[in-house]
């Protein structure tokens, strides 16, 4: 039996460097895509739990008035959100009061900016928007006496 000798012709010379080069362009470019997306990620989490902190501090604070409550619902989101150096602004947090089936309902949204740090190469990716909203709903309480004489 005859073994086959590796033989390379000439048109295939350095096709392995070709494809090395390509296939680490694009593990490269999905761990950059992966690290922003967790980043996005990370500000979403953060996000969520200081709206939910302001939207139930809202809701406690109702009865001293509107305005007392929103003051308080930022305050209280501003204190459970804290900074990043990933922000590209201050968050902005909108607290909303509306009455549904004579129920007092509040909406809270927050929304904020983050740099990239992979992506940022394509101009419309140097930032990202993460948002997110919360809302509650507090029920009038009605009180009935009954007394029995029997």
């Amino acid at each position: 039996m005859r073994k086959k000798s590796a033989h390379i012709s000439r048109g295939e010379q350095g096709q392995t460097l070709l494809m090395f080069v390509l296939f680490m362009i694009v593990l490269i470019v999905f761990i950059g895509l992966g690290v922003d997306l967790g980043f996005a990620y990370i500000t979403r989490a953060r996000l969520s739990k200081a709206v939910d902190s302001a939207c139930l501090t809202a809701v406690r604070n109702l009865l001293s008035g509107p305005t007392a409550a929103r003051d308080a619902a930022t305050a209280a989101f501003f204190a459970n959100y804290g900074t990043s150096g990933r922000d590209v602004a201050p968050p902005v947090c909108t607290v909303t009061f509306n009455k549904v089936n004579n129920n007092n309902v509040v909406d809270v949204q927050a929304t904020d900016s983050i740099n990239t740090y992979f992506i940022r190469v394509l101009p419309q990716w140097k930032t990202l928007a993460v948002g997110s909203s919360a809302e509650a709903t507090r029920a009038d309480v009605i009180l009935g006496l009954v007394l029995d004489r029997s």
